[in-house]
């Protein structure tokens, strides 16, 4: 087991094996966090009601093995029924690309 951690100090340029440690360490550190949660809401994406919109707060979302994190909050369209309303996310792999994978996640309100 080898773990390699970036020293930062003033006018030392980090090396690509710092940077790979650096990009290494976070996705792991999620994925070894959360690796017993089963797919779904982790934490956070709390559901607040402004108005005519439904406002999920930032948090973190298990998809398939993918950790997804909500930085900001989300809005959606919303009017009040008299209907059961289910709020869905519909993730989708946007890009695929030899750089990265982008995913979309969507909120969508259905009765």
């Amino acid at each position: 087991m080898r773990c390699i951690y970036p020293m930062f100090e003033a006018n030392r340029i980090l090396k690509k094996e710092a940077l790979t440690a650096i990009r290494d360490y976070s996705f792991d550190h999620a994925r070894l966090t959360y690796q017993d949660y089963t797919p779904g809401i982790l934490t956070g994406c709390g559901i607040t009601i402004h108005g005519n919109k439904l406002e999920v707060s930032p948090g973190i979302m298990k998809y398939n093995e993918r950790i997804l994190l909500l930085p900001e909050p989300e809005q959606i369209p919303y009017m009040a029924t008299n209907c059961m309303q289910y709020l869905k996310a519909r993730i989708e792999e946007e890009n695929v690309l030899p750089e990265y994978i982008a995913y979309q996640v969507t909120f969508i309100l259905e009765q």
